[in-house]
């Protein structure tokens, strides 16, 4: 891929493309950082999601001008904006938002091959021929994680300073941490520091 970002990489534990776009702000590695702050790292976020392949992400930086990319990124960051404040299940002015986003992006049908099971699958394909697409790709991803059947599973880091969002797909459904090589550990640390203090 020609695009690079100045940036690690992002932070994916939400267990959907939807909702990591909450998660593309955050100090998940001691400094804040927004992998959409710029239109080449919001290309590079999209690929790293998975919203776009490297190829697409690349056609899209030769397509638009700096200044269009660095406008998309914006328009993204508004969009995250919203999603927060309606986050898990969304809400009427969301859901309008979003379907007048979807309305913007072209996109067709195709059959793919299938997987193990070697039956053919029909896949719907983005027609990246624009910042409109790109937006639709975007927002599709949120409406569908906005319409997932158990909305209560989606839910905030309990990590007093975390601002990360997952699904939480565990069977107990008692997931509390976005991670717990991060904010669990952190939590169990402090839990130890406070049992011991007065040792």
């Amino acid at each position: 891929m020609g695009l690079e970002s100045a940036l690690p990489p992002p932070f994916l534990i939400a267990d959907h493309p939807g909702l990591e776009l909450l998660n593309s702000v955050g100090a998940p590695y001691g400094t804040e950082m927004d992998w959409i702050g710029s239109g080449t790292e919001l290309l590079c976020w999209c690929s790293a999601v998975g919203l776009l392949t490297e190829a697409e992400a690349d056609d899209l930086q030769a397509q638009l001008a700096p200044d269009e990319l660095d406008e998309l990124a914006n328009e993204v960051r508004d969009l995250r904006e919203i999603y927060r404040t309606f986050v898990p299940g969304g809400a009427q002015s969301l859901i309008e938002y979003l379907n007048a986003l979807l309305a913007r992006g072209q996109a067709t049908y195709q059959i793919v091959p299938g997987g193990d099971a070697d039956v053919p699958e029909m896949v719907l394909r983005a027609r990246m021929s624009g910042a409109a697409d790109l937006m639709a790709v975007i927002a599709r991803a949120v409406a569908d994680a906005i319409c997932l059947e158990v909305p209560e599973r989606t839910r905030q880091c309990a990590g007093p300073s975390c601002t990360m969002w997952f699904r939480d797909t565990s069977k107990s459904n008692r997931r509390r941490w976005c991670s717990m090589s991060v904010c669990g550990n952190r939590s169990k640390a402090a839990a130890h520091r406070a049992r011991h203090s007065g040792s």
